[in-house]
Protein backbone atom coordinates (compact mmCIF):
# COMPACT_ATOMS: atom_id res chain seq x y z
CA UNK A 1 0.00 0.00 0.00
CA UNK A 2 1.39 3.40 -0.94
CA UNK A 3 1.90 6.30 1.42
CA UNK A 4 -0.73 8.26 -0.52
CA UNK A 5 -3.32 5.78 0.77
CA UNK A 6 -1.87 5.30 4.25
CA UNK A 7 -1.69 8.95 5.32
CA UNK A 8 -5.37 9.78 4.68
CA UNK A 9 -6.33 6.61 6.57
CA UNK A 10 -4.05 7.63 9.44
CA UNK A 11 -5.62 11.11 9.47
CA UNK A 12 -9.12 9.60 9.70
CA UNK A 13 -8.02 7.35 12.56
CA UNK A 14 -6.42 10.27 14.40
CA UNK A 15 -9.59 12.32 13.98
CA UNK A 16 -11.63 9.44 15.45
CA UNK A 17 -9.16 9.19 18.34
CA UNK A 18 -9.39 12.94 18.95
CA UNK A 19 -13.19 12.65 19.06
CA UNK A 20 -12.96 9.76 21.54
CA UNK A 21 -10.52 11.73 23.71
CA UNK A 22 -12.88 14.70 23.62
CA UNK A 23 -15.76 12.49 24.77
CA UNK A 24 -13.57 11.05 27.54
CA UNK A 25 -12.49 14.53 28.61
CA UNK A 26 -16.15 15.64 28.80
CA UNK A 27 -17.06 12.59 30.88
CA UNK A 28 -14.14 13.22 33.26
CA UNK A 29 -15.17 16.88 33.56
CA UNK A 30 -18.65 15.77 34.62
CA UNK A 31 -17.07 13.72 37.38
CA UNK A 32 -14.70 16.58 38.24
CA UNK A 33 -11.61 14.48 37.51
CA UNK A 34 -8.57 16.40 36.30
CA UNK A 35 -6.75 14.69 33.41
CA UNK A 36 -4.09 16.99 31.95
CA UNK A 37 -2.48 14.09 30.07
CA UNK A 38 -5.62 13.56 28.01
CA UNK A 39 -5.83 17.25 27.18
CA UNK A 40 -2.18 17.32 26.10
CA UNK A 41 -2.53 14.13 24.04
CA UNK A 42 -5.60 15.54 22.29
CA UNK A 43 -3.75 18.79 21.58
CA UNK A 44 -0.70 16.95 20.21
CA UNK A 45 -2.79 14.66 18.00
CA UNK A 46 -4.77 17.60 16.67
CA UNK A 47 -1.58 19.49 15.85
CA UNK A 48 -0.03 16.48 14.08
CA UNK A 49 -3.24 15.76 12.19
CA UNK A 50 -3.36 19.36 10.96
CA UNK A 51 0.30 19.10 9.93
CA UNK A 52 -0.39 15.98 7.86
CA UNK A 53 -3.48 17.52 6.27
CA UNK A 54 -1.42 20.53 5.16
CA UNK A 55 1.78 18.66 4.25
CA UNK A 56 2.71 18.19 0.63
CA UNK A 57 5.54 15.64 0.95
CA UNK A 58 3.27 12.62 1.23
CA UNK A 59 1.12 13.72 -1.70
CA UNK A 60 4.21 13.88 -3.91
CA UNK A 61 5.54 10.46 -2.84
Amino acid sequence: MSIKKKVPAAIRKMEATIKALDDLENELDKREIDAPGIIQLKRDLTEFCEYLENAQWWRKA
